[in-house]
């Protein structure tokens, strides 16, 4: 039986639409993905009046784990400061986090930041926390709420954030993220090495997902 050429043709056509591949669906920016400057990235929806980007932090003097005092403003001499606040529960992937970014200290140091990790507790227990991490990092503690009073750490009924981390400028926060997904080294990287511009990110829980 001969077929209509027309027909032959048709043919094809479909079977080349069937085996192409779907065209790919870029995820939305919107809510889910923000500019990591923006003052709504990092953001704590139980937290509404905490620090937010081009806020000014006040002098801070810390002891610090090991003996001695953390002071903001030696710190900023010798350029920006990384604030890790570590104010909820302990857990292993909590810990996992602060590992990975105390590896990173000589990358931090190389851009003449200063990484400072803050507990919210005497600083006899911040150095057993220390020690059990084998952290090289300078840890301070916050005994009496100084930096915690400043990032506006604790809601109404006290509830401490799990975590917040700041990075300070001249006394003013260039960026915050509080509480939500832990932001990765290349993160904080970006915004160290004036990158930052155009990283978008999940604010939320977003583990695994791109930020790029």
């Amino acid at each position: 039986m001969v077929r209509n050429p027309k027909s032959w043709l048709l043919l094809g056509l479909a079977a080349i639409a069937c085996a192409r591949p779907p065209a790919r669906v870029d995820q939305p920016e919107g809510s889910t993905r923000l500019p990591i400057l923006d003052p709504d990235y990092g953001e704590s929806r139980d937290h509404p009046a905490a620090i937010r980007p081009g806020d000014r932090l006040d002098s801070l003097a810390l002891p610090l784990a090991d003996g001695g005092a953390f002071e903001l403003t030696d710190a900023l001499a010798a350029g920006p400061v990384v604030l890790i606040w570590i104010g909820g529960a302990e857990h292993q992937a909590l810990g996992e986090w602060v590992r990975e970014l105390d590896r990173a200290l000589a990358q931090l140091e190389q851009r003449s930041a200063t990484l400072v990790f803050v507990r919210p507790i005497e600083p006899a227990a911040a150095l057993r926390w220390a020690t059990e991490l084998h952290l090289q990092t300078p840890v301070a503690g916050d005994p009496n709420g100084d930096l915690a009073r400043q990032l506006d750490a604790a809601d109404q009924a006290g509830a401490p954030l799990e975590f917040a981390v700041v990075i300070v400028v001249d006394r003013t926060v260039g960026y915050r993220k509080l509480g939500g997904r832990r932001p990765d080294l290349d993160e904080l990287l970006a915004v160290l090495d004036g990158e930052a511009d155009n990283l978008r990110c999940c604010p939320d829980d977003c583990a695994g997902s791109p930020c790029r």
